[in-house]
């Protein structure tokens, strides 16, 4: 069984505060580590890619946004 993660439209974005002044977030290719699954807002279950949890197939659309502070 196949399941996606689209979060492709603006309002559902994922955010980033990029802090670091020496690495421009524009140079990095994007990855997915790990993913946090929340049961019920005190018990998690993590999901890592080199466990083979999951598989990456791709990340599209990809963009670094300036935003407000």
């Amino acid at each position: 069984m196949e399941f996606y993660v689209d979060f492709n439209k603006p309002s559902y974005a994922s955010i980033i505060l990029w802090t670091n002044e020496e690495v421009k977030i524009d140079d990095c290719e994007p990855f997915i580590d790990f993913i946090r699954c929340d049961f019920d807002g005190e018990d998690y279950k993590y999901l890592y890619s080199d466990e083979g949890d999951f598989k990456l197939e791709s990340i599209n659309n990809f963009a670094a946004v300036a935003g407000d502070e």
